[in-house]
């Protein structure tokens, strides 16, 4: 990861001497058994991208690290199947930034932390990536899982390149993270008819966010 544009840019950013510690995210939502009371574990594990692909292959170096359980429930308190699917991605968000509430100081501030040469240094740990299957991917960044988590295509110009070459839209391929998070505020989290429009889904979480960092 540190070969990364990403990792340098903002690297050039910090007070001399100071270095980044990127947080990587995985999760995984995990079915443990189907005939014994379908019971489902939701973990969420967390590593640093200072640590190389090859140690992070082995299990036996604990590279990664159990960072917590989203709750897995069937949400009946809910009176219908799309209430309860709205009130689980809210619950996933809440949780994960119960769980990250932390890293907003220190990855403002920066934590000193005693290096592997004993020498002490101003640390970054700073949200660089998380690792999911595409339902999760979606989930995270609230979009609705027919439309890409990543681009601004429409579903239905999924996997034809030339739709999106040759549009007439001037809009940038990529998702912008400062764009798609603004659109949840300007619409609010309540009006789910005009953020399907935009292919995201009604996330209150993320306008505390936004408004608490943007």
């Amino acid at each position: 990861m540190w070969t990364a544009d990403w990792w340098w840019n903002l690297q050039s950013k910090l007070p001399p001497g100071a270095t980044i510690a990127p947080i990587i995210l995985a999760s995984d939502k995990t079915q443990l058994s189907q005939f014994s009371g379908d019971k489902s574990a939701w973990p969420v594990y967390l590593t640093i991208g200072n640590i190389s692909k090859c140690t992070h292959r082995q299990i036996g170096k604990h590279a990664m690290i159990l960072l917590g359980y989203i709750p897995v429930s069937k949400l009946r308190c809910f009176a219908t199947a799309d209430q309860r699917k709205m009130q689980a991605q809210r619950l996933f968000h809440y949780c994960l930034r119960a769980m990250l509430e932390p890293l907003f100081a220190a990855g403002a501030q920066g934590v000193d932390v005693t290096c592997a040469d004993n020498a002490l240094r101003q640390v970054f740990p700073i949200l660089a990536s998380y690792i999911a299957d595409f339902p999760e991917q979606a989930l995270v960044a609230c979009t609705l899982e027919s439309w890409c988590p990543i681009c601004s295509c429409f579903p239905e110009d999924r996997g034809d390149p030339l739709a999106v070459i040759f549009s007439d839209d001037a809009e940038p391929l990529f998702r912008d993270q400062c764009d798609h998070m603004a659109d949840v505020c300007k619409y609010g989290a309540d009006n789910a008819k005009a953020l399907a429009k935009l292919g995201i889904r009604p996330v209150p979480q993320l306008e505390l966010v936004f408004l608490r960092t943007g």
